[in-house]
């Protein structure tokens, strides 16, 4: 595990370089701050905090030489702003509070974070920031605090770090596959009563906000299912994705002919639950030697979509 050592914001850090063939400044810099992510260091440099043998650097690709002088300028986090009372009726509920981490209930109809520069729409990260103030400065900054995340209109748990430690830690769990994720999700059809999806998943090529299955092109991606229970023409589905690709419950499922409920992008709209049938219900891993294990029941629009399937029967 990596240490956790604080570095105040504002603060300035002369380290050497020791490495004894050329290397990149990026990577320098990541080998001798271990608790921060090489993502992170290549914003520094490209934001203008870092200099070598007095000289600034703006290319994380520029390679340094044994004993050069690199002096890092940790950014002090930009003052948030504000929105508390957009960001108050949002329906965040805090699940688990930590010193390096939250675990919360992100409700349905919410972005994790803004599409871009010129988007208005109040987010998740709107209201994490007015939550708690220091996430403003952990992690990429049009993201901070956020290592993973859930589609808009899927409801239910998500890990957020208040620090970069945390961030960098969780970051690395994620690509090791070393968390544990359970996705509760209503589809049309009856899929056999458990089973594993090893289909490959690459972007649309005439859309891009979709996704879809390619078995040559697509990247690796591979989700466990059982059916809790079958209803009349539909089933409740519990998925384990063991990847974390963009839509990949909602790809894998709609690939096997069994589409999400309300899921406009993949299936149809439908009148019983406008979004897609899709609730983030546990989530399980080990921070610092301790286990960590959460469960989330979903929200009334899916348990009432549940009520209805089964009065049909």
């Amino acid at each position: 595990m990596i240490p956790s050592q604080h570095i105040p914001p504002g603060s300035l850090r002369t380290i050497t370089a020791m490495a004894p063939e050329p290397q990149r400044l990026d990577v320098t810099l990541y080998q001798n701050f271990p608790q921060y992510s090489r993502t992170y260091f290549q914003k520094l440099i490209e934001d203008g905090c870092i200099q070598v043998n007095g000289k600034l650097i703006l290319r994380p690709s520029s390679s340094v030489a044994l004993n050069a002088s690199i002096q890092v300028q940790f950014p002090v986090p930009p003052s948030p702003v504000l929105r508390l009372q957009e960001t108050s009726s949002l329906d965040v509920q805090v699940v688990f509070e930590h010193e390096h981490f939250l675990v919360i209930n992100k409700p349905a109809g919410l972005t994790v974070h803004s599409p871009g520069a010129k988007s208005t729409e109040i987010t998740l990260v709107d209201w994490l920031i007015s939550y708690c103030h220091e996430i403003a400065g952990v992690g990429v900054a049009e993201r901070p605090g956020i290592v993973h995340r859930l589609d808009k209109d899927t409801s239910g748990l998500m890990l957020v770090a208040r620090n970069n430690y945390s961030h960098k830690v969780f970051g690395d769990m994620f690509k090791g596959r070393l968390m544990s994720k359970q996705y509760s999700a209503i589809v049309t059809g009856h899929p056999q009563k458990s089973g594993t999806i090893d289909y490959k998943i690459m972007r649309h090529p005439n859309n891009r906000i979709k996704m879809m299955h390619h078995p040559e092109r697509g990247k690796h991606s591979l989700t466990h299912f059982t059916v809790e229970q079958y209803f009349d023409g539909h089933a409740l589905v519990n998925a384990f994705p063991v990847t974390g690709r963009t839509h990949q419950i909602r790809v894998h499922l709609s690939a096997l002919g069994h589409k999400l409920i309300g899921d406009t992008l993949y299936g149809k709209p439908s009148s019983l639950i406008g979004r897609q049938a899709l609730h983030a219900a546990a989530l399980a891993f080990t921070f610092e030697g301790k286990e960590y294990s959460f469960t989330q029941q979903p929200p009334e629009d899916f348990k009432r979509l549940i009520a209805a399937l089964q009065s049909e029967k």
